[in-house]
């Protein structure tokens, strides 16, 4: 059985990581732990390297709560101006030990409203709760979910990039030909 460490409690990213394992190795056992593991970056990351260097804290930090494990991984949610617009941008994390892997989720447009509130300082779940209600964020599909009528929960976004940030790992014969791969 391999341990993963999960560097998140939220319900979705824990599930998302979950799926993402067990499809990508569908003949392995896990032990999947979820610690509650500090970012050190603001409680809303701003641009891709604020927001993967948060993920990278997480994975950091959640080694340090348990040391022992086959995979440590997370995903760290942000958000990027680009062409007037603000995206939601996602990075998913996952280290063995020895080798980093990173990869991004699909990325999506916020609505014009959520994106007001967010830079006027609010955090993106705020946002979706001042534009959809309080129920926008807690009820297990989150802004995605909403935004694509239910097509796409948060765990299944986050899912997918933890099977593309494990190719790596499932095609080590073709990735990892260094084990001092850095991150």
């Amino acid at each position: 059985m391999k341990k993963v460490v999960i560097a998140s409690t939220n319900a979705a990213k824990v599930d998302g990581v979950r799926l993402g394992f067990t499809r990508m190795f569908p003949d392995e056992t896990f032990d999947f732990q979820s610690v509650k593991a500090s970012s050190n970056v603001p409680d809303q990351p701003w641009g891709r390297d604020q927001t993967l260097q948060g993920a990278k804290n997480r994975v950091a930090h959640a080694r340090t709560l348990v040391p022992t494990a086959d995979f440590w991984v997370t995903n760290e949610s942000g958000v990027e101006e680009f062409d007037d617009a603000l995206y939601i941008v996602n990075w998913v994390v996952v280290f063995d030990g020895t080798v980093w892997s990173k990869t991004l989720t699909a990325s999506f447009e916020l609505p014009p409203h959520v994106a007001d509130y967010v830079r006027s300082g609010m955090e993106v779940t705020q946002g979706f709760e001042a534009v959809f209600g309080p129920a926008a964020a807690k009820d297990g599909i989150a802004g995605i979910g909403h935004l694509s009528a239910g097509n796409i929960p948060r765990a299944e976004l986050i899912a997918m990039a933890v099977v593309t940030a494990l190719i790596p790992f499932k095609n080590s014969d073709l990735y990892i030909t260094d084990k001092s791969v850095a991150a």
